[in-house]
C-alpha cells in the first residue's frame, strides 16, 4: 500500500520490532520462505541491460535469499500478475510520471523498466527462464496468474495449513505490512524481511544487510496504542480497524486527505479520532468482513471538525518549508520540488478567503461542485473505502472498479454520503481479471507502445487514440514532491478494450 512516510513513522515509533535478519534466523527455525519478487527485476536491472542477464541476475539474487534464510518448507516467489483496474490506473500514473523523471535523471537507465509488466514479452517469458536456473523445489507464481504478487502470497497462507509455523516474508511494499497483520490468525509468527537501508530509509543510517520486522510484536504494538480497556474488543479487530483508518492516509487505490498528512501526524490525529468513535459506540469499526458505517460516519465527524484549520496549516507549512528549501539548478532537483515552487493550484483554492470548498472542487475535479456531482464524488470515494477494505481481508471483489477522481471529497462533503447502516454501498458483480495486454495497453505510456504487439499497437492508434499520446495533464497541489502528482487518466472503457483485444486473439 502506498502509504507516503509509513515505514520510517513505523520505524521511528516501534523500533523494537526490528531486528538483524541473521540474528533471528539463529534463535528460530524457519518454516517457509514467500518473496514479492517484483522489485528483485528492478534491482537485477540497474547494473544489467539485457533480458538474459537480468535473468540471471533475479535468479542469483533468489538463490542469495533462499541460502541466507534456508526455510524448512515452501518456498514461493511470487510477481504480480493482471491488476485489478483500481491498481491500473495507480500503474498508469507511476509509469507516465516515470517516463517525465528519466528526462531529467542523472544516469539514464540503459533497460526500459516498464517492461516489467504483464503481457510483455520479458515478463512472458519470465516463468519458464527462472524454472530453468532454479531448483524443482522452489514455486513459482508468474505474472500469468493475475494478482499483485503480495496478494498471491497470503492467499496461500490462508489456503494452507500454517498457523503455528514461521513463515518469513520478502519485500518492499508498505502494503506488506498491512497483509501481514491481517493474516495473523492464519500464521502467528510473521517476520516481514528487506533490505536494512530500507527500513531505515530517511533516517541518515548506511547499514547494510538484511533486517527483519516480527509482525506479532508489531501487531500487539499498535493494539496497546489504540486499546481501550473499557470495552470487550479484540486484537484481530483492532488490527482490522487499525488498517481501514490507515485508508484515509492514502494507498495505492484512494488519494490522501489534504488535511491529513502522515508527515504532520496524520497518524495520530485519526488514532485519537478513532478512539473518541470507540468511545461513542462501544465496539470497533469493523466485524467479521464488514464495515460499520455508522462508526465511520463518526470517524469522519471527528476528523471534519477542523479539516478547515488544519489546511490553513498546511499552507503556512508550506510557505516555511520553501523559504528554507535549498535552490538546486540540477533538473531533476527542479522537478521533484515543483509541487513547493509551482502552487498555483493551490494559491487559487485559498482557503483565507470565502468559497474555497467550490474552488477546491472546479479547479481539481474540473467539474462545476454542485450538489449532484459532490455526491457523485463521495460516494465514488464511499464505494473505494469498501472496496479497499475488501480487497485486504478477502480478495478482489469487483476487477473493474475504481475511483474516478486524483482527490478526495472534502470530510465535511463525505459526511453526507455515509450511511447509517451496515449495508454494502458497493455493488457486487461477476467480474474477472483483464487479459493481460489489456492492462499493458492501459498502463504504459505512447513512449513504451513497442512494448506491444504490432497488432494490438495498431488497434490503439485506430480506435483509442486517446491513449496514443504522452500529453498529461499533472497535478500537484497539496503534494510535496513530484513523484506524489496526479496524472489525469484518459476515460477509457475498460470493458470495450478487453473485448477488442479478445477479438484479436480469437
Amino acid at each position: 500500500m502506498g502509504i507516503p512516510s509509513y515505514f520510517s513513522h513505523i520505524t521511528r515509533r516501534h523500533a523494537k520490532v526490528l531486528n538483524d535478519l541473521r540474528s533471528m534466523i539463529k534463535k528460530n527455525k524457519v518454516d517457509h520462505l514467500f518473496l514479492d519478487a517484483n522489485s528483485i527485476i528492478y534491482d537485477a536491472s540497474k547494473m544489467n541491460h539485457t533480458n538474459q542477464t537480468i535473468y540471471n541476475r533475479v535468479a542469483e539474487i533468489i538463490k542469495e535469499y533462499i541460502k541466507i534464510i534456508n526455510p524448512s518448507g515452501t518456498i514461493l516467489v511470487a510477481f504480480d500478475g493482471v491488476a485489478p483496474m483500481a491498481k491500473m490506473v495507480q500503474q498508469r500514473t507511476r509509469r507516465c510520471k516515470g517516463t517525465i523523471e528519466k528526462k531529467y535523471a542523472y544516469e539514464q537507465m540503459k533497460w526500459d523498466t516498464i517492461a516489467i509488466t504483464p503481457g510483455t514479452d520479458f515478463m512472458n517469458e519470465l516463468p519458464d527462464q527462472l524454472r530453468q536456473r532454479l531448483p524443482d523445489n522452489i514455486h513459482i507464481s508468474g505474472p500469468d496468474e493475475p494478482g499483485e504478487g503480495e496478494h498471491k502470497i497470503f492467499r496461500y497462507i490462508r489456503d494452507h495449513n500454517m498457523k503455528n509455523d514461521l513463515c518469513v516474508v520478502y519485500g518492499l511494499d508498505a502494503d506488506l505490512i498491512m497483509l501481514s497483520m491481517l493474516n495473523i490468525p492464519y500464521c502467528k509468527q510473521i517476520y516481514l524481511a528487506r533490505e536494512t537501508q530500507y527500513f531505515y530509509n530517511n533516517d541518515g543510517n548506511e547499514k547494510e544487510g538484511l533486517c527483519c520486522m516480527d509482525i506479532s510484536m508489531l501487531t500487539q504494538h499498535l493494539c496497546d496504542d489504540i486499546r481501550n480497556d473499557t470495552y470487550d474488543i479484540s486484537n484481530e479487530t483492532y488490527i482490522s480497524d487499525y488498517i481501514f483508518i490507515c485508508f484515509l492516509l492514502g494507498n495505492d487505490f484512494l488519494p490522501h486527505f489534504p488535511s491529513i498528512n502522515i508527515r504532520n501526524n496524520g497518524i495520530d490525529l485519526v488514532i485519537n479520532a478513532y478512539k473518541k468513535t470507540i468511545s461513542k459506540h462501544k465496539c470497533g469499526i469493523t466485524y467479521d468482513n464488514c464495515i460499520r458505517w455508522k462508526c465511520v460516519r463518526t470517524l469522519i465527524r471527528e476528523l471534519a471538525h477542523d479539516e478547515y484549520g488544519r489546511l490553513v496549516e498546511h499552507y503556512a507549512g508550506i510557505d516555511t518549508i520553501k523559504r528554507r528549501m535549498y535552490k538546486s539548478n540540477k533538473m531533476s532537483d527542479r522537478l521533484k520540488n515543483i509541487p513547493l515552487t509551482d502552487r498555483r493550484d493551490e494559491e487559487y483554492i485559498d482557503p483565507y478567503t470565502n468559497g474555497w470548498e467550490q474552488r477546491y472542487y472546479s479547479t481539481l475535479f474540473n467539474v462545476y461542485p454542485d450538489k449532484k456531482r459532490v455526491s457523485e464524488i463521495t460516494r465514488n470515494y464511499i464505494e473505494g473505502l469498501e472496496w479497499t477494505f475488501q480487497y485486504y481481508k478477502v480478495g478482489c471483489i469487483h476487477w473493474t472498479w475504481c475511483y474516478h477522481y486524483n482527490y478526495p471529497p472534502l470530510l465535511n462533503d463525505l459526511i453526507n454520503e455515509i450511511p447509517y447502516f451496515d449495508v454494502d454501498v458497493l455493488k457486487r458483480e461477476d467480474t474477472l481479471p483483464v487479459h493481460p495486454l489489456t492492462q499493458l495497453s492501459y498502463v504504459i505510456p505512447y513512449k513504451a507502445f513497442h512494448l506491444l504487439p504490432s497488432d494490438v499497437n495498431e488497434l490503439l492508434h485506430r480506435k483509442y487514440d486517446e491513449l496514443c499520446n504522452d500529453n498529461y495533464e499533472i497535478k500537484w497541489a497539496f503534494c510535496r514532491y513530484f513523484w506524489e502528482s496526479n496524472i489525469t487518466s484518459p476515460e477509457i472503457n475498460i470493458n470495450d478494450l478487453e473485448r477488442d483485444i479478445i477479438f484479436l486473439f480469437k
